[in-house]
């Protein structure tokens, strides 16, 4: 385990560079030809500022990992957040430092950013596929939530849900 990650928020100059991680990150999920436009619309990052908390993920100095964050139910990204929550969306880390810690330290500070803002839950949703993303969830305490699962013709997502504690 690699103790060179560091997490922050997005420079818009880092905008293509991080949808370059999103596309990398989902494409062995999604391969061309199976997606419709999925992966283009994760990796537009730069449409993603300004309406949600992007953050990134680095490891050794090199960007490795993007993250969103919707703190705005009332927002575009926001999907089916209730009053109080959170929601992380779009997470992904290329393929290559899967196992280092990035993608866990990207959900923590999703959660510290989260309660620092007084939410009273995180949801996301992930893909059926996504094992590796599912145990990350699972061993920060989230729940499953299947009456909030989602699909479409192109995606098959399960939702997940931590409650802080009041």
């Amino acid at each position: 385990m690699s103790q060179g990650i560091e997490v922050r928020p997005i420079q818009m100059t880092e905008a293509d560079r991080a949808g370059l991680v999103l596309r990398s990150a989902y494409r062995q999920f999604y391969p061309p030809g199976t997606d419709g436009d999925y992966i283009d619309h994760v990796s537009q990052v730069d449409r993603r500022i300004g309406e949600a908390t992007v953050l990134v993920g680095l490891l050794d100095d090199q960007l490795v990992g993007c993250v969103s964050l919707v703190l705005d139910e009332s927002s575009d990204l926001a999907e089916s957040l209730r009053p109080g929550e959170a929601g992380i969306r779009m997470l992904g880390v290329t393929p290559e430092v899967h196992g280092h810690g990035v993608g866990g330290a990207l959900v923590d500070e999703c959660l510290a950013i989260a309660g620092a803002h007084r939410k009273t839950a995180v949801v996301l949703h992930t893909d059926t596929r996504m094992y590796a993303a599912q145990h990350l969830y699972e061993r920060r305490g989230f729940t499953r939530m299947p009456e909030r699962d989602f699909s479409s013709p192109q995606v098959d997502l399960l939702c997940y849900r931590l409650e802080f504690a009041s």
